[in-house]
């Protein structure tokens, strides 16, 4: 089954990368902080990601597309913008198996699964990315 679904909409059509809460953290986080956190993702998408939809849908884009957000979110927490003794500790980023599907690579899909700690200690805030791939 493909993830796609676990979107408030069905799945996109037009290229794009979608984000969507599933986990909110903490219950006495405020939502500013889940807010904030949220608009670095965002930044991160619109800055250095949005072009990468219309790639090649190929293991060598998912990689770079990989690498470039794990490269943000080591800078974000260099930074100490995400809490942590170490980058493992801040953050966590899943764009393979499971999360990502073969049926979901075939129509164009890729899932990541990223999870950010904006408060110490660690409670992690994550999101669901779905990244639709142009049609080839």
């Amino acid at each position: 089954m493909s993830n796609a679904s676990m979107f408030p909409t069905s799945a996109p059509v037009a290229p794009g990368i979608y984000i969507d809460e599933i986990d909110p953290g903490a219950p006495d986080m405020p939502a500013v902080t889940r807010e904030l956190v949220r608009a670095s993702l965002e930044q991160i998408c619109e800055r250095e990601l949005a072009g990468v939809v219309y790639e090649e849908n190929t293991s060598e884009t998912r990689a770079q597309l990989t690498a470039t957000l794990r490269g943000h979110l080591v800078m974000r927490w260099a930074k100490d913008q995400l809490k942590g003794r170490s980058a493992q500790e801040a953050f966590f980023l899943r764009c393979d198996h499971p999360t990502t599907m073969q049926t979901d690579l075939d129509n164009g899909f890729l899932i990541c699964e990223v999870g950010m700690a904006p408060v110490s200690p660690s409670e992690f805030v994550v999101f669901r990315m779905l990244i639709r791939f142009a049609p080839r």
